[in-house]
């Protein structure tokens, strides 16, 4: 696990190193406004996803190491937008503005529904089990 951390730091240091030595393009309100966007869904799933596992529900996608606890949950989906951010503005610096905004829109599509949805779920109740239709009642002696 500690490997898979210093493998993040590591991609995620060189990319900030290159992304700073490069010429930067004109600012974009689009792309910014779109990672402000992607930045809030994800917000927004790292605290409706704690909200449905306080319900009793349980994640489909996701491991449970990352959503049982908040704070990496967090740490995840913060890093996610941090890649994303620099992986547009390399994009970007090879004049693939186009292509940048695309993949930010994608992100934030595959996120933002499963972020609602958790939102409206409803506590979950376990449901007796009822006897099925002909047995027997337990004999009692």
């Amino acid at each position: 696990m500690k490997y898979v951390v210093y493998l993040v730091a590591g991609l995620l240091a060189t990319a900030f190193a290159q992304a700073q030595a490069g010429p930067k393009p004109p600012s974009d309100k689009i792309e910014w406004t779109l990672l402000a966007a992607d930045a809030s869904s994800r917000a927004l799933d790292v605290y409706s996803t704690h909200e449905m596992l306080l319900k009793g529900g349980h994640e489909k996608i996701l491991p449970n190491f990352l959503v049982k606890n908040t704070a990496v949950m967090a740490t995840y989906s913060a890093g996610t937008v941090a890649l994303d951010y620099f992986v547009t503005r390399r994009l970007e610096q090879h004049h693939h503005r186009k292509l940048a905004r695309l993949i930010t829109a994608i992100d934030l599509g595959q996120d933002l529904p499963f972020a609602v949805h958790n939102l409206f779920l409803e506590k979950e109740t376990h449901l007796p089990l009822l006897p099925v239709h002909g047995t027997l009642p337990p004999v009692i002696r």
